[in-house]
């Protein structure tokens, strides 16, 4: 028998067949006595004695029955008066011939109440009497208004009933032992499964729990029938948190945690999950759920927690180690950035040390050759000097502001700027026999910085310089400026023989240089690219023509 199921067929059945004698006990009770009184008026002394004598049985076996519980044997006491009642009815005739209604009804409370075997019995010895009374009232041994045919039919109905009261109870029968399969089953998987499944009454007192129990509370099932699931299930102070849960949920409980006392004394983890259940009338019945042993798990968590504690103290202490490296590469960047723009300045320098030195070297030999120097030439040599050493100091400046944000863009005349670059490279380009070409169409100012496009005309023009082969004889550079869809654009082209094209896409990149002979430090393009790009918003790129490269310059109008 299915222990969990909402209701036990066993008890059902029973229950069923106690309301059954009781209700029909009493509806019996009622109609006899009508009937008793009736026929004590038509002066039927004998058969409203008889009614009067069942009722009597009829009202003490309900007291046998609800002093005892006794079902089966009360079902005996009430199938022998209604036996015997509906015979006397019958052979008196009842009210009106209709006694028979009495006799043929008879099998289909034999069988409800002693089942298929032992209710043929009754109603076998019950037909055998009818059988027995027909033929004494055909005898006219017993006075009656029966009829032959109404006997006849008296009989045949009656074998009608009993076949179909067989038939519904073997039909009641099928159901039931489907039922009780159906039922089994579903206890079975609740035996064999592994988390523990409960049902409580309406005060949460347990009425029903599977074996699993055992291995999860050391409890075996009868030990916990009858007592109280929140005692069970929480420590005592946590009690009143549990009940106050099942409380404001409606009974409720979804993954609930809670820590309970084994039956040994241990602590452990358990899953607990409940939900309301209702009996076939929709009445409230109690709560039923499962139970599950979670220690392993929460095991498990606290050595998470530990492990990633234990992570996380050597992810700090990582970020400290990797902090400590960054400051170091900090400080060698920083010391790096310095040599590298110690390296920009002294190629910015070059050019302009160059041209002074050229100077003082030719006053020199002047002086040493007693040659008449004049004031004028003098003056224009000193003033020369002078503007090569105020462009130094300038240099010094722009790299010191290079990464400043809050510089501010000054007008700027390119064509002016073009022949001040010039005049830094005038010494090297007296050195070599080149010829240049300006096209300048560029009167328009543009917003920039002027210093600093001043060191980019003096890497292109000086690069272009440097380009040149001593052997070669004809050595020229083209310099045009000109204003194009509101872009201005500066072009320094050279006859050089161009750049390798698996070198043209590096030239830009830092410390990249095509002029190791040169001493070449391989950061002018570098800046160059950087300065127009970054700071001035314009573009810089090198082409190859048939003849040589040329670098193209382009800023905001």
């Amino acid at each position: 028998m299915n222990r969990y199921a909402t209701t036990d067929l066993t008890k059902r059945t029973q229950a069923t067949k106690y309301n059954f004698i009781v209700y029909s006990s009493l509806l019996a009770s009622v109609l006899m006595s009508l009937f008793g009184v009736y026929h004590l008026v038509q002066n039927t002394y004998f058969i409203s004695f008889v009614e009067l004598f069942s009722i009597f049985f009829l009202l003490a076996n309900l007291l046998y029955l609800k002093q005892s519980k006794n079902i089966s044997l009360s079902g005996e006491f009430f199938l022998g008066i209604t036996s015997i009642s509906s015979l006397i009815i019958f052979t008196n005739g009842g009210h009106d011939n209709t006694g028979y209604i009495w006799v043929i009804l008879f099998p289909l409370v034999a069988f409800y109440l002693q089942g298929k075997h032992h209710g043929l019995l009754w109603i076998l010895s019950h037909f055998l009497t009818l059988i027995v009374l027909c033929y004494f009232i055909d005898s006219k041994v017993l006075q009656t208004d029966y009829t032959y045919a109404l006997m006849q039919q008296t009989a045949f109905a009656y074998i009608v009933i009993v076949i179909l009261a067989y038939l519904n109870e073997k039909l009641k029968d099928i159901n039931y032992q489907y039922a009780l399969n159906s039922h089994n089953e579903i206890t079975s998987v609740l035996d064999n499964m592994q988390d523990t499944f409960y049902r409580t009454d309406a005060t949460y007192y347990i009425n029903a729990i599977t074996p699993s129990v055992h291995a999860l509370l050391g409890y075996h099932s009868y030990e916990l029938t009858g007592h109280s699931l929140i005692n069970l299930l929480t420590i005592k102070d946590e009690r009143e948190y549990f009940n106050a849960i099942l409380d404001k949920n409606s009974g409720h409980i979804k993954n609930l945690e809670l820590q309970v006392t084994h039956k040994n004394g241990s602590s452990i983890w358990i899953l607990v999950n409940a939900h309301r259940y209702y009996s076939s009338s929709n009445e409230e019945v109690g709560i039923e759920g499962t139970l599950k042993d979670i220690s392993e798990q929460k095991h498990y968590q606290v050595e998470l927690i530990k492990l990633n504690e234990l992570q996380e103290e050597r992810i700090n202490n990582g970020v400290k180690q990797l902090r400590k490296k960054d400051e170091l590469m900090l400080q060698q960047a920083k010391m790096a950035q310095m040599g590298e723009m110690i390296s920009m300045i002294a190629h910015q320098w070059r050019q302009p040390l160059a041209t002074i030195s050229a100077i003082t070297q030719n006053l020199s030999i002047s002086a040493m050759l007693k040659e008449p120097i004049s004031n004028d030439l003098l003056n224009e040599k000193l003033s020369s000097v002078n503007s090569h050493v105020t462009m130094l100091s300038e240099t010094i400046d722009d790299f010191r502001n290079f990464f400043r944000p809050d510089k501010e863009k000054n007008s700027v005349k390119l064509n002016n700027l073009i022949h001040k670059a010039l005049d830094v490279l005038e010494s090297s380009l007296n050195k070599h026999p080149i010829e240049l070409t300006l096209d300048l169409n560029l009167a328009q100012p543009v917003m920039s910085f002027q210093n600093e496009l001043l060191q980019v005309l003096i890497n292109l023009i000086g690069n272009a310089i440097d380009a040149f082969d001593d052997k070669q004889v004809s050595k020229q550079i083209i310099i045009r400026s000109f204003l194009r869809e509101e872009t201005a654009t500066i072009t320094v082209s050279d006859n050089a023989g161009g750049i390798q094209e698996e070198s043209i896409d590096a030239i830009f990149e830092p410390y990249f240089s095509t002029k190791e002979t040169k001493n070449g430090t391989g950061l002018g393009l570098y800046m160059s690219k950087l300065i127009v790009e970054e700071h001035c918003q314009g573009s810089l790129s090198a082409t190859n023509s048939e003849n040589g490269a040329i670098f193209t310059l382009t800023l905001p109008a």
